[in-house]
């Protein structure tokens, strides 16, 4: 019997052991200790736990690089859409227009968003005053409430870091009419779920049968 509860113990403890945890690679995502952790490019500001973008002359930017092991994880974050409808007057009209992407490096030293000094890039999605497009991921009514929306989709990295970056492209040539808020950015290893306590009793109580089956059997 004592041979038995071992091979039992040992058994649920690989079950358990077995299986990774994942983990949040994203430093101060949810904007409690200001902007600390984020690389920023010109007019970007930090109220009430979130980061706001605002337009200004050519790119306003937020990003940060988080290291990373090869494999499968997902991003996610809830953004606000402020931008503006107004463009230029004439044959060729533009809409300020945010872009959310995901940067690739093996080097972090050497990433410069300015000179597009990358090794890889995802596009997540576009978006001005009428809403998003070029989606790719999920784009769902976010818990924050209000006009808020939750952006979410899974990648595989094959780099050292992965770099989630916002970028708010200030092209209508009216400083000041846009901004887009951000929160609750995250990256989380994609990993196996851990049994639930009654999967386990049922694979406990398996063993235990099958055990005793056994014995019973070279009686």
């Amino acid at each position: 019997m004592n041979k038995l509860l071992a091979a039992l113990s040992i058994s649920v403890l690989l079950l358990v052991g077995t299986v990774s945890h994942s983990k949040a690679f994203i430093l101060n995502g949810d904007f409690s200790s200001g902007l600390t952790g984020w690389t920023i490019i010109n007019n970007v500001t930090e109220t009430s736990g979130e980061a706001i973008l605002n337009d200004s002359n050519g790119i306003t930017a937020l990003y940060q690089g988080a290291a990373l092991a090869a494999g499968n994880y997902t991003i996610e974050f809830d953004f606000l859409n402020q931008m503006s409808s107004s463009s230029l007057v004439h044959p060729f009209t533009f809409f300020d227009t945010f872009f959310a992407s995901l940067y690739y490096i093996n080097d972090i030293n050497t990433f410069n968003l300015t000179t597009l000094t990358f090794d890889g890039e995802a596009a997540l999605f576009d978006m001005d005053h009428t809403g998003n497009f070029n989606v790719n991921g999920t784009i769902t009514a976010s818990s924050k409430g209000g006009s808020w929306e939750h952006f979410s989709t899974s990648f595989v990295n094959n780099f050292n870091y992965a770099i989630p970056t916002f970028e708010l492209f200030e092209i209508n040539f009216a400083n000041g009419d846009s901004s887009l808020n951000i929160d609750n950015v995250e990256i989380a290893a994609n990993v196996a779920p851990i049994p639930e306590p009654s999967t386990l009793l049922l694979t406990a109580g398996g063993i235990i049968g099958f055990t005793y089956l056994r014995r019973r059997l070279k009686a």
